[in-house]
């Protein structure tokens, strides 16, 4: 059936329509006419203060099968997905089994058919996680993996070093969590939120001490580093310094690090306990300027779901994560500073960018993939698509919400 999307103002710089509020109709797929206003028999999608860009993408979430489908299920998670405007995520090889070879990555990929949404995964670095051996990461790619990770687990300067030589060969993508955990095995940042609550601290030269390695190891190979979430204002300061060297380095962050600092821990909220941890009010400021500036290339959900036997337990003992899918858009939506520039990068551009894949465009005769939105849309979350529950949002009022996404 036609879609006829009304009145919406749209957000891509490529179009000759950006800015402006048009009629768009979408038939087969296709985006077949643009203009003032369009009379047609098709399904409507209209709205107060509607937006239309071409469709977002998260780079970093964690759905959990296969191994732990009480969390979350490559449905429920797509449904998170969906539902928060995401016409395509990248996931985590961070299962049980890991992701580490070519029919695990159909695996995902087939399982995804049919919803909505892109599932373009990522493999493991070493095999199964395990931090020695290189995976199968060519295989992987001709399968369909975007990208290859050991996740949040520690990958040594050797695996590193050889990753980065290897993936040359087939451009491939290789993503470094900076986190030495000789540095800093611990709860949260180091700073006076630790020293009050007397939790174990987390020092950010943990993160940047591995920040600069990586960045030293891609630029002796010649080779392509990103930076899955940096959180610290030294490690903006090192990424920029190095676009401006010519080191081929992208990296992102999340919401949350760019919304809230560690004081939000002093009454020791386990939806706030996260990994890296949320720093210090100078830390999440540098952060802000690093979007605004280019250096921070994507903002990320790293949509981890936990189940309350992992969650709702002491601190200490509690897992690091959050659900973002849903509510990334309204979280980002409630700063000044997330203008449709940072949206349009940060969530369309460079992501796609990155991994090499095409940026839809809004033009007569294009595809159809598209996020339609609203910054003044109000809504109540009062529970979760996902199988868990672990957000600080939930039970909260938002503004800020999209209302459907076209694929």
């Amino acid at each position: 059936m036609k879609k006829l999307i009304r009145q919406a103002s749209i957000v891509d710089p490529s179009s000759n329509h950006h800015g402006k509020t048009m009629d768009i109709l979408i038939d087969n797929g296709k985006i077949t006419k643009i203009a003032k206003s369009i009379n047609e028999k098709a399904e409507i999608i209209e709205g107060e203060n509607l937006q239309v860009s071409p469709g977002w993408v998260d780079m970093m979430v964690n759905f959990r099968e296969p191994g732990h489908e009480y969390k979350e299920t490559i449905k429920t998670g797509l449904s998170c997905a969906k539902f928060g405007g995401f016409t395509a995520v990248c996931t985590s090889p961070h299962t049980n089994p890991w992701i580490s070879n070519k029919s695990q990555i159909e695996y995902l990929i087939n399982n995804s058919k049919s919803s909505g949404v892109q599932l373009w995964p990522f493999g493991s670095l070493s095999e199964n996680g395990s931090g020695s051996d290189i995976s199968e990461m060519y295989d992987m790619k001709l399968a369909g993996a975007v990208g290859f990770t050991d996740d949040k687990n520690y990958v040594n300067a050797g695996l590193m070093n050889r990753a980065l030589l290897y993936s040359k060969n087939f451009d491939g993508l290789i993503i470094s969590f900076p986190y030495e955990r000789l540095l800093g095995d611990g709860q949260i940042h180091e700073g006076e939120t630790s020293a009050q609550t007397g939790l174990k601290p987390i020092a950010a030269v943990a993160e940047e001490i591995q920040v600069s390695r990586d960045l030293t190891l891609a630029a002796y190979n010649d080779s392509r580093i990103h930076f899955s979430i940096i959180s610290s204002s030294q490690s903006v300061d090192l990424i920029r310094a190095a676009k401006k060297r010519g080191i081929k380095v992208t990296c992102g962050t999340t919401p949350l690090h760019l919304l809230f600092n560690d004081s939000s821990l002093m009454d020791f909220d386990v939806n706030f306990k996260l990994l890296p941890p949320l720093r210090s009010e100078e830390d999440r400021k540098a952060l802000w300027k690093g979007i605004q500036d280019g250096t921070i290339d994507i903002i990320v959900s790293d949509h981890s779901p936990e189940d309350n036997e992992n969650k709702k337990v002491e601190f200490d003992r509690a897992a690091f994560g959050s659900l973002g899918l849903e509510t990334l858009f309204a979280s980002l939506n409630s700063n000044k500073s997330f203008s449709d520039d940072i949206l349009y990068n940060a969530l369309i551009a460079n992501p796609r960018t990155i991994l090499g894949k095409d940026i839809p465009q809004i033009k007569e005769g294009e595809k159809a993939e598209l996020t339609v939105f609203s910054r003044s849309e109000e809504w109540n979350y009062t529970k979760s698509l996902s199988l868990s529950s672990n957000s600080p949002y939930i039970g909260q009022k938002m503004k800020g919400k999209a209302l459907c996404t076209v694929l």
